[in-house]
């Protein structure tokens, strides 16, 4: 009997013993030693999705045993389950922890060549990472140590600013502060600054600041529109990620390559690798912001509320799913912001459920469909009526609701959106420092993975 069948076997055993007779576990066992070899690794479990296999590890662990399929295991990493990752780890071994493959997350973003400890990593999950701690063991050290320094550096390294570069302070490009809080620019060791329609190379350790003077060649004239498109719909004073096709439109025609670690990456169709998931929903409430301020009185509100699903709720779609579960938990307003400490260690109840003021019914944000959804027909914000979560699809389908269910929606909830900057801009800058911490990344996370190790044997 070959191994995989014995296991089955001896679980269907115990199972049996349980649940009846001998007499029935062996007959059930029987009937699983007459299965084809390799039926169900190979084939059957080739014709399901991460998800399936996920769901039915947990349900059916002697038969789609968790832990094997590496896939699945970063499918739970990556939905925010960290019950069936710890589960799947103790039915098998910490070695899958360490092992890489790819995988495609619920809002369809892949994963190339990665582990789950790395994904972990990226998605900065430190309630999954204290939850796993317990089950590493002091051999793993050097392995851990060893992915970890591949996850160093990164973030921000494209800085769009409103002045001369090279008439600041260099650690005003850095970090902006506005409304009181602060924001991240440039985070990597290196990056591109843009400003009046010209490239500067800028490097963190020697603090220097180079206007780029290379001729772009006319079959890169295109490529270079679409970039100064892209930095020019970015607001003053914010940052970004360069993707992998301006990296080496980078060094390709300026001849500046930049320092460059992380997982390789795709979100929408566009290639990245970084270290961590970036600024986006600091951009995008910043952005909202601003498309609110520009709203004239007496005028229609369509460009604020267009914001508010495509820029904010495209934004939040792409968001890794344990802030998504941020934003859903119970009773824990975003209004009066807490503290990171309070944030890292309060319980946190991870769910994904909404509440739904459109059609008054309790929804779940997963599964995403395409080209629907939030980021399509709503976005969501914590607070508000009962402490919930609330989507807001346009505020004349909800004016409907206003007088026989919801008096002064708009104006009691929609409204302060944008009005409580402190809460809007506070809420994205505490998710930033509470997952990268105010050193850069690659302090952080070594902070993290030499803690992750433990001494002694896991109990």
């Amino acid at each position: 009997m070959s191994g995989s069948k014995k296991e089955r076997a001896k679980h269907s055993s115990s199972a049996g013993v349980q649940s009846s007779s001998s007499s029935a576990s062996t007959a059930h066992q029987s009937k699983l030693d007459s299965l084809p070899e390799g039926i169900i690794d190979n084939t059957i479990s080739s014709y399901l999705s991460p998800k399936e296999r996920h769901k039915l590890a947990v349900a059916s662990p002697g038969l789609f045993r968790p832990g094997v399929y590496l896939t699945e295991l970063l499918f739970a990493v990556a939905i925010g389950d960290p019950g069936a990752v710890v589960h799947m780890i103790r039915r098998t071994s910490p070695d899958k922890l360490f092992e890489k493959s790819d995988v495609t997350d619920a809002c369809g973003q892949i994963f190339h060549d990665v582990s789950p400890i790395q994904l972990m990593l990226f998605l900065f999950d430190w309630d999954m990472l204290n939850q796993i701690k317990p089950l590493i063991l002091e051999e793993y050290r050097e392995i851990a140590h060893q992915q970890c320094l591949e996850m160093q550096g990164g973030g921000a390294d494209l800085v769009k600013m409103s002045q001369d570069p090279r008439t600041v302070a260099f650690i005003e490009l850095t970090r902006y502060i506005e409304y009181g809080e602060t924001y991240p620019l440039l985070e990597n060791k290196d990056g591109i600054i843009f400003w009046n329609n010209q490239f500067f190379y800028a490097n963190q350790e020697t603090q220097a600041v180079t206007l780029i003077t290379a001729v772009v060649p006319e079959d890169e004239q295109r490529l270079l529109n679409a970039l100064r498109t892209s930095l020019n719909d970015m607001e003053n004073n914010s940052a970004r990620r360069i993707s992998t096709v301006e990296y080496e439109f980078f060094a390709r025609t300026m001849g500046y390559r930049l320092e460059r670690h992380g997982i390789h990456y795709e979100r929408n169709g566009v290639h990245y690798q970084d270290t961590r998931d970036g600024v986006a929903l600091i951009n995008a409430y910043r952005k909202y912001i601003r498309i609110y301020d520009a709203h004239q009185d007496g005028t229609p509100w369509n460009n604020v509320e267009q914001a508010w699903i495509e820029v904010v709720g495209l934004a939040q779609r792409v968001l890794p799913i344990h802030i998504l579960q941020r934003f859903c938990e119970e009773n824990k307003p975003f209004y009066p912001l807490r503290t990171v400490h309070d944030l890292r260690v309060a319980p946190f109840g991870r769910t994904l459920q909404i509440h739904n003021w459109v059609t008054n019914r309790r929804e779940c944000l997963l599964p995403l469909l395409a080209n629907a959804g939030i980021g399509f027909s709503f976005s969501i914000y914590s607070g508000g009526l009962r402490r919930r979560t609330l989507i807001w699809r346009r505020s004349a389908e909800l004016r409907k609701w206003e007088k026989p269910m919801l008096p002064n929606l708009y104006e009691n909830l929609i409204r302060p959106i944008a009005l409580h900057r402190v809460v809007v801009l506070g809420l994205a800058v505490l998710f930033h420092k509470m997952y990268f911490g105010d050193r850069d990344s690659s302090t952080c996370l070594m902070r993290c993975v030499a803690s992750l190790t433990p001494l002694g044997p896991s109990k």
